[in-house]
């Protein structure tokens, strides 16, 4: 395995591990009630968003993503989520 092959493989195993260590906290329980609540009212109209709810794609931390809420914002607003939206600026979903 090449230095460059095991360095990528590190980073992988601690962003596994920082992902499974946020799981728990209060932001991701409330991204996973979001998905389940989006899933019930449109399962094919939301499902990007459930998806990214459930993979820590919005989470402050457990994300590769530099800002998961403006994503989080843009993806609201493009399927007409804007009370969604208005509780993401307000907060609920920080970390």
């Amino acid at each position: 395995m090449s230095v460059n092959d095991a360095l990528s493989e590190a980073l992988d195993d601690f962003e596994d591990k920082w992902r499974r260590d946020t799981v728990g906290d209060e932001a991701h329980q409330k991204l996973f009630a979001l998905a389940d609540d989006l899933e019930a009212k449109d399962p094919v109209k939301y499902k990007k968003i459930i998806e990214r709810c459930r993979n820590g794609h919005y989470h402050d931390f457990a994300t590769k993503v530099a800002s998961p809420k403006m994503e989080m914002h843009a993806d609201l607003l493009a399927v007409g989520l804007t009370d969604v939206d208005e509780r993401m600026q307000d907060g609920e979903f920080d970390s």
